[in-house]
C-alpha cells in the first residue's frame, strides 16, 4: 500500500579553508639574502599561541621562541656560531582560530 514519489533536493557543499600552514623543508643561512631563515607562514591561527623548537640529531635543544617573528637563524644564539649543513627536527605547537591546537613536527635542512 505504498507510494513512491520521486523526491529532488539541492545540496549545496561549502569548502572553508580558514586555517593553512606551510612549513619548509630546507633553508639556506649563508648570507644571500634567500631562504635565510625557518620559520612558518600561513593563516588562521592565532600567533599568540605559536611556538617552535628546534633540536639535533641528538634531541639537543637548539633553539626556542614564543614568537613567530623571530624564525630560526640557524646560528647559535649565544655565540652566533652558524650550524652545520645537516638536518635537523623541529616541533611546532599552535592554535587554529576554532582553538584546536595543531602539533607539527618534522626535519629541515641546513643547506650552505
Amino acid at each position: 500500500g505504498c507510494i513512491a514519489e520521486p523526491m529532488t533536493y539541492d545540496i549545496v557543499v561549502t569548502k572553508c579553508v580558514d586555517f593553512n600552514v606551510w612549513i619548509p623543508n630546507a633553508f639556506t643561512p649563508n648570507d644571500d639574502g634567500i631562504n635565510k631563515y625557518f620559520t612558518i607562514e600561513g593563516y588562521g591561527f592565532d600567533v599568540n599561541t605559536f611556538s617552535m623548537r628546534i633540536y639535533d640529531r641528538w634531541g639537543e635543544l637548539l633553539y626556542f621562541t614564543t614568537d613567530i617573528n623571530k624564525p630560526w637563524k640557524g646560528r647559535n644564539e649565544l655565540t652566533n656560531v652558524p650550524y652545520q649543513q645537516d638536518v635537523y627536527v623541529y616541533l611546532i605547537y599552535l592554535t587554529d582560530i576554532y582553538g584546536i591546537v595543531h602539533e607539527y613536527s618534522g626535519s629541515v635542512t641546513i643547506i650552505e
